[in-house]
This record gives C-alpha cells, sequence and structure tokens, in this order.
C-alpha cells in the first residue's frame, strides 16, 4: 500500500511540475497579457543601474532613461510605492509625522470593515480559490452568490459575510485581471463608491 501511494505522489509531483511549466510563461495576475521579463521590469532595470527600490530612492532622471522599454504592468505598481511615501505627498495628504509608517500597497491589516475584489481572469489568485478561502473563515453569509451591474450589464458577481462586529464584501469583476480597477476602471469605481456608501453592490 505504502508503494502504490508512493507511486502516485511521484505521478502527482511530475503532474504539477509540468502545470508549472506549461504557465512559465504565462503572466499569471491577467492571463490574457504578455508575461513581464527581466528585460521589461523597471524593478529589475532600475536594480540593474544601482538604484534601492526597496528603501524609495528611485532616482527620477535615471528612471526617466527607461521610458524606451517595452510596457510591463508592473511597473506602475513600483511608481506607487515610491509616490506614496514621498514625505510632500505624505504632507499634501494630512499624514501627521509619527502617526503612520510606511505606506505598503497590500495591507494585511485585521479587524476592518473589509471588500474583496477578484478579477475572473487572475490566475495568481483565482476567484474560485479565493471564495473558498473566505468560506474557511466560517463566517455567516448574509447574502448569497447574485450578479452585480453597471449600466444593466453584469459586472460580476457577489457574496457578502459577518461576523460580530466585522464584515465582508466578497465581489468578482467580469473580464477583470489581478488589480482589478486597472482592467475595468469604470466597474471597480462604481462598485468601490457603492460599497462606500454601504449600499449593495
Amino acid at each position: 500500500m505504502l508503494i502504490k501511494w508512493h507511486f502516485y505522489q511521484m505521478k502527482f509531483m511530475r503532474d504539477l511540475q509540468k502545470v508549472d511549466e506549461c504557465l512559465e510563461n504565462v503572466y499569471i495576475y491577467n492571463i490574457l497579457e504578455p508575461v513581464c521579463t527581466s528585460d521589461t521590469s523597471t524593478r529589475s532595470l532600475l536594480q540593474k543601474i544601482g538604484s534601492s527600490t526597496n528603501k524609495y530612492t528611485v532616482p527620477l532622471p535615471r528612471a526617466a532613461k527607461l521610458k524606451g522599454q517595452q510596457w510591463c504592468r508592473e511597473n506602475t505598481y513600483l511608481y506607487s510605492d515610491v509616490w506614496a511615501n514621498i514625505q510632500s505627498v505624505r504632507k499634501a495628504l494630512n499624514i501627521r509625522e509619527g502617526t503612520i509608517g510606511e505606506w505598503v500597497r497590500c495591507n494585511a491589516d485585521h479587524y476592518a470593515i473589509a471588500l474583496i475584489i477578484s478579477g475572473d481572469h487572475d490566475m495568481a489568485f483565482s476567484h474560485l480559490g479565493t471564495k473558498q478561502w473566505i468560506r474557511d473563515l466560517h463566517l455567516n453569509v448574509d447574502s448569497t452568490w447574485a450578479p452585480w451591474f453597471v449600466k444593466q450589464q453584469v459586472a460580476g458577481y457577489t457574496e457578502t459575510f459577518s461576523h460580530d462586529d466585522y464584515t465582508l464584501t466578497f465581489a468578482t469583476v467580469k473580464g477583470a485581471g489581478h488589480a482589478a480597477q486597472e482592467f475595468k476602471p469604470e466597474e471597480c469605481l462604481a462598485m468601490v463608491n457603492r460599497w462606500f456608501d454601504h449600499n449593495p453592490l
């Protein structure tokens, strides 16, 4: 029995390796877009010319020289990280010194009213996997899977959950990749406005 189990485990591992090989050149954050390579990524190009993007010290004159490079979606994220931590920007946003540390794009704070958005073309964080992860939280289901609309067209599907003082709204965005607002800005703006107004999506 142990030998048979080992055989299936090895076969499973080979199958997983084959899947990884097949997906190696697929952009998992939106399967319809080209994959970003080390030659097209601004982050890796800046590192090659000696800039530390981790500490948000990107020399803009040098970065401007990269304009001739092929477009890569991940480049847009790098500049938002840099911009949000510039002292003059923090001052313009009325962030009192010493109250909030470095801005992080993917914040993992707890105890917040949450809106989780998932593009249905995102392979990095599949909406099916996200839905299962939410189910594993064992929250109460307040409203079951239903479409939400923009201009009388289905823009995605949504479900709401709660537990004590915690509420969570999960929404898919039809035709969107990982950062859904980049692919479907009109739909995402409508969704966020409704959510901020405490209205159903």
